[in-house]
């Protein structure tokens, strides 16, 4: 297959988000309000209303999670593997540093001492480091869990004390001495349960805690305790000082990083709809600006072929909804539609079901009515949002049933969990049943799933432990599940010692085919791997539940999920990130067709004898 096979169909979402922000007192005197995004920053100053771009070193592209602005006029983020360093007065970055090898996302959370150091907590190795502006030196102060992989909260005392809430399978606090490298767990063992250690320092200056069941901030009723010299002691709820208004940093969404500076200043940032307002620092008067950008486009989430003869997708971080007409050759972005983008769907006559990361919403998509994003009175939002399940936080599979009226949905669970469930949508009644994991394999994720003849499903498992829990399993299974009795009825290890089953279709003779991999999921993106994917393709004998060939595919990358689909002509196609390929069910043939224009990373659906599938933001299709 050459060139000439593939159709280029553009770039589906030319939008970013804000991923951090910052109100900067800068060395020039003036007042920045910086926005951190995937690949770039922009930098507004508020009283000449000046808007500039910087890109990230080298045209690095990752999204940060934290922003930072400094005593010296700096402001700092993380992005990837990437930690760097931005002046806005001369909009340039100062400084960035690549090496950090055993690192997701540097900078996920950030901080500033009371000496001056930029104090960096790093996914998945926990690790807290400190940079000095002055030397441009970075202190490696090692792990603060040797298990967990999140540090989600940091503060320091008046004594010098750096307190991290760590998360999520086995939350703790803990207090570290950076002068003696002295390091204090306040939980017991016993204590150690879901969920992330909570600090922040109050309006009064002082350290207050807590434990909760989530990473993010939460809301509730606490045991809180105040925290002084690597001590704490409990405290009531009703001494316990607010979390002081110009402390920041926790994360991409929840608020202004702005020290010294009043963050009330900024009334509005939609960054996806290039939306600034905020009050200017001199005349008090409300300004509202466009905020113009460069942009290398939304990353593509999974697609489908519709009911309709379009193919319909969502963009991931801004989440669009958006369709393409392969007829009219025409690309339509419907925006937010609903907040969170689609990660796996099912077609029962004219409905498409989808599941949404994050908490396992559920969509529900008719394509014999309008699209409708703002209704009127007495209409409905179309699509629209019917449910919510934790058990598919994360959800990566799905399946339609034989009765024309069910689908299916699995995938991970939430932070710190270990193992998903499955949901069972009937798109006639609205009925949602879900299926828990101690119901299916314990500790295992579904993560592709076709329904048998005999209405059984056959899904395909992974170990993986995408929310910062570990594997508690060795190797990835297939299981056949009797839905309506909820019961397993077989279970089988296709691949010894793979780690996940990721794509597999069944051929016209009852052969399941299918591909696994080793690869670890980063759980921040919820769409890249690290590490290689030492795929290997299968046939497995449905009847006589085994295997009957195995063949290695080292050289094609990662099996893409969701990128497997029987053709009509009995034909198997599916994509990996560097490959094409077709299996000839006949001859057990793993045969590549084509390389992509580059690495795939999402698909993927046949529309009339052409096989879509996305690379980064851009749609592409491939003859077949």
């Amino acid at each position: 297959m050459t060139d000439n096979m593939f159709t280029a169909h553009g770039t589906v979402v030319v939008s970013d988000e804000q991923r951090g922000t910052a109100l900067v007192r800068a060395k020039d005197g003036e007042t920045y309000f910086v926005i951190c995004s995937k690949g770039y920053v922009l930098s507004v100053n508020l009283r000449t209303q000046q808007v500039r771009q910087a890109l990230y070193p080298e045209r690095h592209v990752e999204s940060p999670f934290a922003a930072l602005a400094s005593s010296g006029g700096l402001f700092y983020t993380g992005a990837g593997r990437m930690f760097l360093e931005y002046d806005p007065v001369t909009n340039e970055f100062t400084y960035y540093s690549k090496n950090w090898p055993d690192e997701l996302n540097v900078g996920f959370r950030l901080a500033e001492s009371s000496a001056g150091l930029i104090l960096i907590a790093s996914h998945p190795t926990c690790r807290l480091s400190a940079y000095d502006p002055r030397t441009r030196e970075i202190t490696d102060y090692g792990r603060m869990d040797d298990r967990e992989k999140y540090i989600g909260y940091i503060v320091e005392d008046e004594k010098g004390w750096i307190y991290m809430g760590i998360g999520t399978e086995r939350r703790q606090m803990v207090a570290f001495n950076p002068k003696t490298g002295e390091k204090r767990q306040f939980l017991s063992e016993p204590e150690r349960q879901q969920g992330s250690g909570y600090f922040h320092k109050g309006r009064d200056g002082k350290i207050y805690g807590h434990v909760q069941d989530d990473l993010h901030p939460c809301k509730g009723k606490f045991e809180w305790k105040r925290f002084l010299d690597g001590k704490g002691e409990p405290v009531p709820e009703a001494e316990v000082s607010p979390l002081a208004e110009n402390y920041g940093g926790y994360g991409y969404s929840w608020g202004v990083n702005s020290p010294g500076t009043n963050p009330g200043l900024i009334k509005k940032l939609n960054l996806d709809e290039h939306e600034l307002a905020y009050i200017h620092p001199e005349t008090g008067i409300e300004i509202s600006l466009r905020l113009e950008y460069f942009s290398y486009g939304t990353g593509l989430a999974r697609m489908v072929g519709g009911p309709d003869g379009k193919l319909y997708g969502c963009s991931a971080h801004p989440c669009h909804f958006y369709s393409f007409d392969p007829k009219a050759n025409r690309i339509a972005d419907y925006g937010k539609s609903f907040g969170r983008f689609i990660c796996t769907y099912a077609v029962q006559g004219p409905i498409i079901g989808g599941a949404c990361y994050t908490h396992g919403h559920i969509v529900h998509f008719d394509t014999g009515k309008p699209i409708t994003q703002a209704p009127g009175p007495g209409q409905e939002r179309n699509p629209r949002v019917v449910g919510n399940h934790d058990e598919i936080y994360r959800p990566r599979s799905s399946a339609s049933h034989p009765d024309g009226k069910r689908m299916v949905f699995g995938g991970f669970a939430g932070y710190g969990a270990v193992g998903g469930g499955l949901c069972v949508y009937n798109v006639e009644t609205g009925e949602q049943t879900v299926i828990r994991n101690e119901e299916l394999v314990p500790s295992q994720s579904t993560v592709c799933m076709r329904f048998l003849e005999n209405g059984d499903l056959l899904c395909a498992n992974t170990i993986e432990t995408p929310g910062g829990a570990a594997p508690k399993t060795s190797e990835a299974e297939l299981f056949q599940f009797d839905l309506d009795k909820r019961s397993i009825a077989r279970r089988a290890v296709p691949v010894p010692g793979a780690r996940e089953v990721s794509v597999f279709e069944i051929d016209d003779a009852g052969l399941a085919h299918g591909i696994t991999s080793d690869s670890i999921y980063s759980s921040a993106s919820n769409a890249k791997f690290v590490g290689s994917g030492n795929a290997v393709y299968f046939v497995f004998d449905i009847g006589a539940w085994k295997t009957l060939h195995t063949r290695k595919l080292p050289e094609y990358g990662i099996p893409i999920l969701g990128g497997m689909l029987k053709g009509k002509n009995g034909m198997i196609y599916g994509i990996m990130t560097k490959a094409i390929y077709r299996i000839d069910p006949g001859r057990r043939a793993f045969e590549i067709l084509a390389a992509p224009p580059s690495d795939i990373g999402s698909g993927m659906a046949i529309m009339d004898g052409s096989l879509y599938f996305g690379c980064g933001a851009n749609l592409w299709s491939c003859r077949i």
